[in-house]
């Protein structure tokens, strides 16, 4: 199975773009062809995937598009790609009315694992509970892991994956 996962965040403002935009061109980079998708009606990001992943960026949104439209897309334009990432929409369940239109809506209905960003710039051990909620507040949804912006020092990164290993989930990694 080719690589295929949602990048989200508790809220916006969180580095999902800039975060998305860099692992869209190193892959790109190392000869990947990429499939850059957003989820909600943006066509701001979708056009700096574009430029980033040399792909055409593709919006889905479960609150404008059915299922089955969303289903279609995703499968038509990932069908020739060696990895597909989608870029979530403010945070991974804020939807139009609920989780109508989310993040975590798209994520669900594509099976798809999500890779959650967190700010973590005025935050240490509080991250435990907080991702801890995100990875149990709905049992459809798996979290595969978690990156990390905004760290200070290798010692405020250390806390932040020791906070993480005590609740069970992956950190995949962090930017200053």
């Amino acid at each position: 199975m080719k690589p295929q996962f949602l990048i989200a965040a508790p809220s916006s403002n969180s580095g999902k773009t800039t975060i998305t935009l860099g692992i869209l061109r190193l892959l790109g980079n190392k000869g990947y062809k990429v499939q850059p998708f957003k989820c909600g009606p943006d066509y701001i990001d979708t056009k700096h995937h574009a430029l980033a992943a040399h792909q055409p960026g593709i919006n889905l949104d479960t609150f404008m598009m059915s299922s089955i439209h969303v289903k279609n897309l995703f499968t038509k334009h990932s069908k020739d790609a060696d990895v597909t990432i989608l870029e979530g929409v403010m945070g991974l369940f804020d939807g139009a009315d609920k989780m109508q239109g989310s993040s975590a809506e798209i994520a669900m209905l594509l099976n798809l694992p999500v890779v959650l960003v967190v700010n973590a710039r005025a935050m240490a051990y509080s991250v435990a509970p907080l991702i801890y909620g995100f990875k149990h507040f709905d049992p459809k949804l798996k979290i595969a892991g978690v990156i990390f912006n905004f760290v200070n020092t290798e010692s405020h990164y250390h806390i932040l994956k020791e906070a993480c290993e005590d609740i069970g989930v992956d950190v995949l990694g962090y930017v200053p």
